[in-house]
């Protein structure tokens, strides 16, 4: 059999009513995702290499009981960017993902939250890997919203 691999594309974008500081002493801590992503019921630390540290890996455990492993390949705190990947193939019908948290100042009271990925996926794979990104991102999005309001 012969699968078709494409590049595939996610980004989410919010308005936030707090300060781009506020937002991203929020979600800074790579090994914090639990604290402020809802279907992330267990976030810890594992490996050789200390939290928020490039290389530093997390095992996030979800709420319905299934577990990924991330990698931190990026975290600015000037320009509030923090991006990972996931190096294995713990999801379904993803591979080769990357991404990218960002936190836009606007002024002192509103910001932009912006959480995009690109990954491969195969054509019979798809739909079920946008579904599961997509429904990811604008759930936990919508909360942070939802949180600063």
């Amino acid at each position: 059999f012969f699968f078709c691999v494409m590049a595939v594309q996610v980004e989410v974008k919010r308005e936030i009513t707090a300060s781009g500081q506020t937002v991203w002493d929020y979600i800074k801590d790579f090994g914090g995702l639990d604290k402020w992503a809802g279907p992330i019921s267990v976030c810890e630390i594992i490996g050789d290499i200390p939290n928020n540290n490039i290389g530093s890996m997390r095992k996030l455990t979800f709420t319905d009981g299934g577990s990924i492993q991330e990698r931190l390949t990026e975290l600015d705190n000037d320009k509030f960017i923090l991006s990972y990947s996931i190096p294995g193939d713990d999801l379904p019908h993803i591979t080769n993902y990357n991404a990218t948290t960002k936190v836009i100042s606007k002024d002192d009271s509103s910001c932009e939250f912006v959480w995009s990925a690109t990954f491969d996926t195969t054509e019979e794979g798809k739909e079920q890997a946008l579904q599961m990104i997509n429904g990811l991102f604008n759930g936990v999005s919508d909360d942070m919203v939802k949180h600063f309001q």
